[in-house]
């Protein structure tokens, strides 16, 4: 009986790990033929996925607070991220060299780099950006006032071409998986300078274009001259080897114009004839090729065109009216976005006087550009300060763009823009005489001061001098990556004078030394006296007290609020005080009683 009921109960067992067998076997079946069993786990692994994706864009962006970066700055990181993310970006190309990142690795990178570095890849990319935007602008505009046809396509082609290159070109930067080496790659000269070169390239080829189509069709039905076919001039031939004929019956008249690419008068191609790049002209004129002469024409009604209206102006004039023409026309919707006609209108209609006056004054603020510029090179002996130098340069020179573009907009008495109107050519003179003279201040003031901290912290100040404020950047969380004190409080610090340096360097040396002075005794205490512990815990306030008051003092922005502040408490007498006590808790001890501590 007893056998029965074992091999019973044996018999169950085995029937019981069977059924669980089963059932497992029909979890997986079903988990892999339609996952509606079992299919909870990768479900909420898919939803758990999108949440981290989403919580990483979120770690990004707080990442980006956390490192001071200006909303430009972070919508530059964003542009790199969409780039340096998208797989579809350098796979085509058969040298390689392209690494894709997900949000992931980006983000570790940017943590691996730090605020400091960041900021510095942020302030090249501007660099370079900046000037890409203008070949893109530059483009769209010239696509936009383009007809349809062989041209506009050819101009988009060649936008799009550049647009991927550029692309490529900053991805290839993160090639690497150390952040150092992408850092360097970034910040080398020979990112800066082989890019910008490129954007200028891509300018001048976009000018010559623009020439060329401007004058081809001044005289479609005329001929051929580059080939010699006599063929007619249609669109298909804007391609900058063409010249138009123009008939001595022609109501258009040709006159001295300038060649673009020397700057030198042109008496070449023969009269009658229109020189675009590569044309020869007739009557024995010499072969322009490579040239394009620029070429004044009158319209039935009078009215002179794009190209005759620098040929009473000096080169430098003619630069400086280039450059607001390229910024009046780059599209706006908060200012007057020009035609190239309608510039060349109001310059027009200014007159030669106005004209050279407006240059003068641009050319004003140009030099004081050029001048910090220079300041900031020369002076200054730490990269990444010259970084941020640079950026808040660069900021005071978009706030003097700014500011021209208000003042080539007509604005309603109600002070909204009238966006398709033209300003009273008047408004547009006097305000350009009156451009705020502060807008590079800030810029030069950050970089005097700069000079300054430099000045006396190399030369006025001994070693031993400099050392508090080395403690003071260790103990304020002002250090920053690189180890040297972040550029606002070096630029507040540069405020101060010499007597002021070392004011607070005798202030602050004597803090440290009682501080220094009090721990030894401290330590000179034996373990196991009582006392020792409370003394040790006054010392350890007295010191959280005197770190933050320094972090405190070096949130400030105005100098002598910062030096006032600095310059007060008793932290030196409270550290001499208990070290007072703590001698004699030493001496007392000796004689088995016990003294006061000082709270």
């Amino acid at each position: 009986m007893i056998r029965i009921k074992r091999c019973s109960l044996l018999m169950r067992l085995v029937l019981m790990l069977l059924l669980l067998s089963v059932i497992s076997c029909n979890q997986i079946s079903d988990t892999k033929s339609d996952g509606s069993q079992g299919a909870g786990a990768p479900v909420k692994t898919a939803v758990t996925r999108r949440h981290d994706k989403g919580d990483l864009k979120v770690k990004i962006k707080e990442l980006l607070v956390k490192f001071g970066l200006s909303d430009e700055g972070k919508q530059i990181v964003y542009k790199i991220q969409k780039i340096v993310t998208n797989p579809d970006i350098g796979k085509d190309d058969k040298a390689g060299g392209y690494k894709t990142y997900d949000d992931l690795k980006f983000y570790n990178l940017l943590d691996t780099l730090g605020a400091l570095k960041v900021k510095e890849i942020v302030g090249h990319y501007l660099k370079v950006d900046r000037r890409q935007n203008e070949v893109k602008n530059a483009f769209s505009q010239a696509i936009n006032n383009a007809a349809e046809g062989p041209l506009k396509e050819r101009l988009q082609n060649k936008l799009d071409d550049y647009q991927d290159g550029y692309a490529l070109r900053l991805k290839k930067l993160f090639k690497d998986d150390n952040a150092n080496a992408v850092y360097a790659a970034f910040t080398a000269d020979d990112y800066i300078v082989p890019a910008i070169s490129e954007i200028e390239s891509h300018l001048n080829e976009l000018k010559v274009m623009s020439l060329v189509v401007a004058e081809v069709f001044k005289n479609p039905e005329g001929t051929r001259v580059d080939g010699g076919s006599g063929s007619a001039v249609g669109p298909g031939d804007v391609d900058g080897s063409a010249g138009a004929e123009i008939p001595a019956s022609s109501q258009f008249t040709r006159v001295e114009g300038t060649r673009v690419d020397e700057d030198v008068t042109v008496t070449e191609p023969a009269k009658g004839t229109l020189g675009i790049g590569g044309s020869g002209g007739d009557g024995g004129a010499e072969d322009t090729t490579g040239a394009l002469g620029l070429v004044v024409v009158k319209e039935p009604d009078g009215t002179e065109d794009i190209e005759g209206i620098y040929l009473e102006f000096n080169d430098e004039a003619k630069r400086v009216i280039d450059k607001l023409r390229k910024l009046v026309v780059i599209p706006s919707e908060y200012y007057k976005t020009y035609t190239v006609q309608e510039f060349d209108g109001l310059i027009r209609a200014l007159g030669d006087s106005k004209v050279k006056d407006m240059v003068k004054t641009y050319g004003a603020y140009e030099s004081e550009y050029n001048g910090i510029k220079g300041l900031i090179d020369r002076n200054i002996p730490w990269d990444y300060v010259q970084e941020m130098l640079s950026i808040s340069l660069s900021d005071a020179e978009e706030s003097l763009k700014i500011a021209i573009r208000k003042f080539f907009t007509k604005f309603n008495d109600d002070g909204t823009a009238d966006l398709a109107a033209l300003p009273d050519p008047n408004y547009v003179y006097q305000s350009m005489r009156q451009v705020d003279s502060s807008i590079f201040k800030g810029a030069r003031g950050d970089v005097v001061s700069i000079m300054n901290y430099v000045n006396i912290m190399v030369v006025d100040l001994s070693s031993q001098e400099r050392y508090p404020f080395s403690y003071i950047k260790d103990e304020s969380g002002m250090e920053d990556s690189d180890g040297g004190l972040v550029f606002n409080f070096v630029v507040l610090l540069g405020k101060l004078n010499k007597e002021q340096f070392k004011a607070i360097s005798t202030f602050n040396s004597s803090v440290i030394e009682e501080k220094e002075a009090t721990l030894k005794v401290i330590n000179n205490i034996r373990d196991g006296i009582e006392d020792k512990k409370a003394v040790q815990h006054q010392f350890d306030s007295y010191v959280r007290g005197y770190h933050g008051h320094l972090i405190s003092c070096a949130k400030h922005k105005d100098p002598k609020t910062f030096y006032d502040q600095i310059m007060t408490g008793t932290y030196a007498e409270n550290f001499k005080m208990l070290r007072k006590a703590a001698l004699k808790i030493i001496e007392e001890n000796k004689a088995g009683s016990k003294p006061g501590i000082p709270r």
